[in-house]
């Protein structure tokens, strides 16, 4: 497992507002030392790994919180994954949740490049979070689509509204069709 950075700081997105130890992995990032790692993630409420696909390193996870849940058993750990890759190995553990950033075809990715609707179904039937970033209400029938072949209930998709044209009439289907919608925060939080 590489890691970019780490960091801690409040999480922007779905969860926001909760106080949490950031790693970004990246190919190129540095080895880090496995057991100060755990000993920094046990003094955190959450864990949030995140960037080049986390479960290519689900091994490295795994250890990674075992050792972290020796310590401080109520640490949580969120995921960030684009649902393309089983996450054996941590399926059983307690205390994670998964975040699987869909992909729309306005990405000009494939179909099947970037919806994997078997790994998708497992992620559904597993209470993880999905999450969409729009720009118009045409795709909202997209993600209607993939939520259907998927079996991924409307409460689990959280949609990121910011980049939205159409506002309010988004706001209303999402309402109607039983989505979450968020914006992520830019900036931080000032604590006085």
């Amino acid at each position: 497992m590489n890691i970019e950075k780490e960091y801690s700081g409040f999480i922007k997105r779905i969860h926001l507002g909760k106080y949490a130890y950031f790693i970004k992995l990246s190919e190129t990032g540095y080895n880090p030392n496995f057991e100060i790692l755990k000993k920094t993630i046990s003094n955190f409420p959450i864990c949030v790994i995140y960037g080049e696909e986390p479960l290519k390193n689900k091994k490295d996870i795994s250890e990674l919180y075992k050792g972290v849940q020796k310590i401080s058993p109520e640490t949580k750990f969120i995921i960030r994954t684009n649902g393309h890759i089983y996450p054996s190995g941590l399926t059983s553990l307690k205390n994670i949740t998964f975040e699987v950033y869909l992909k729309l075809k306005k990405t000009g990715i494939n179909y099947n490049d970037r919806i994997k609707e078997k790994v998708l179904k497992w992620f559904a039937k597993n209470e993880s979070d999905f999450v969409v970033n729009i720009e118009e209400k045409e795709e909202l029938d997209e993600i209607e689509q993939i939520r259907t072949e998927a079996s991924i209930k409307s409460n689990l998709i959280f949609i990121n509204i910011e980049k939205m044209k159409g506002g309010k009439i988004i706001e209303k289907m999402c309402f109607y069709k039983g989505y979450n919608i968020y914006v992520e925060l830019q900036g931080g939080f000032t604590i006085e």
